[in-house]
């Protein structure tokens, strides 16, 4: 995958914008199979690495459409491991009064979600 991603990226299509079509992606696969996204509860899983960064494009998506959004970040933000990654998390965060983020560094922070 990261050697489709870099051919793409020499091909002038930025791993940003690869991340925002994955994660837009996900967002209209949710929203085929629900005929109204306001109010419904919808939980995401991601880690620190770019499908994490897909699922925070996901969850923008679906808090900008009604839903209300908790993402769960296995892992600390300070460790996210790709710009790309990052910039998408950074997005979320600025949402704090549309999207809630959990971060799970271990065992003892399951009991937040």
């Amino acid at each position: 995958m990261r050697a489709i991603e870099d051919n793409c990226e020499w091909l002038g299509i930025s791993k940003l914008i690869l991340m925002e079509n994955a994660g837009k992606s996900i967002f209209n696969e949710v929203s085929r199979r629900f005929k109204s996204l306001k109010g419904l509860g919808v939980l995401i899983v991601c880690g620190t690495g770019n499908n994490g960064g897909d699922g925070f494009v996901a969850a923008r998506h679906l808090s900008a459409s009604g839903a209300s959004v908790t993402v769960v970040l296995v892992g600390s933000g300070k460790d996210i491991r790709t710009h790309e990654a990052r910039t998408n998390f950074n997005i979320l965060r600025n949402m704090e009064h549309t999207v809630r983020i959990l971060e799970v560094k271990s065992i003892n922070d399951l009991s937040k979600v």
